[in-house]
């Protein structure tokens, strides 16, 4: 399966130098999990900081989260 997935995936990984990130959200216990670029991306380093979607939608712009 993931072999599959990962076909269907791949066109979406960014560019060399492009910031990115991924994350896993559990939606059942709240639990985030955040790779080094959502870290980076917010200017943050793994251990600074729990991963929370709170934390999440607080870096984004107004009208994006509006939705």
């Amino acid at each position: 399966m993931w072999s599959k997935l990962d076909t269907y995936l791949y066109p979406l990984r960014p560019s060399a130098g492009c910031p990115s990130g991924t994350f896993e959200l559990d939606v059942a216990s709240g639990n985030m999990a955040w790779s080094d670029g959502v870290f980076g991306i917010h200017g943050l380093s793994q251990g600074e900081v729990v991963p929370t979607f709170e934390l999440l939608m607080a870096h984004k712009h107004p009208l994006d989260r509006a939705g």
